[in-house]
């Protein structure tokens, strides 16, 4: 699942409608595609469908699926892609068998969209 370049896809994954619009405007106007999941079923679900993303952007407090379940089930296809966690929370507060995770970042909320890019630059550093 790999796309590199100004059009890499980055799939934001959040239960706050608010902060998925404002994340897919600042991707959207750094170049990049952006697909949007509201739970962790529709993300896990739009992973399925689409080959080409490059980046996942996932809130911790999710609802429906813990963070460790998307995790799981994204990382069962066999996939390198890389994943931002983001959460209130500090990141010593994160349970360490979610950052122990391959090719897993931590992003503390609210973030501003520079640190968004960078985090996205250090996770995929070809997106």
């Amino acid at each position: 699942m790999q796309n590199h370049g100004p059009s890499a896809t980055i799939l934001v994954v959040d239960d706050e409608a608010a902060l998925r619009i404002v994340v897919k405007q600042v991707l959207l106007r750094a170049g990049y595609s952006v697909l949007l999941a509201s739970s962790g079923r529709a993300a896990v679900e739009t992973f399925r469908q689409d080959i080409a993303i490059a980046v996942v952007l996932l809130d911790i407090g999710l609802v429906d699926l813990s963070a460790q379940e998307v995790l799981q089930q994204i990382r069962a296809f066999p996939s390198d892609v890389p994943v931002i966690l983001a959460s209130g929370s500090l990141e010593q507060d994160v349970p360490e068998a979610l950052l122990a995770q391959p090719r897993t970042f931590f992003l503390h909320k609210p973030f501003s969209p520079a640190a968004l890019l960078k985090k996205i630059q250090t996770a995929r550093p070809t997106c």
